[in-house]
């Protein structure tokens, strides 16, 4: 590769809110015949807090 890749690093992650909505808890996970599937929807932003760290 003649190109010079881009190294991207998460160094943390704040969570604002994390919630989890289960109606018939615990009911409905002993019922449960399918795979569940999860989803994340990241709304993200940025802060620059020095050169090249943001």
């Amino acid at each position: 590769m003649s190109e010079q890749q881009i190294k991207f690093l998460v160094n943390r992650i704040y969570a604002k809110d994390i919630s989890l909505e289960s109606p018939e808890s615990p009911k409905i996970f002993n019922e449960l015949k399918l795979q569940p599937k999860v989803g994340f929807n990241l709304n993200t932003s940025i802060e620059k807090i020095e050169e090249n760290t943001f």
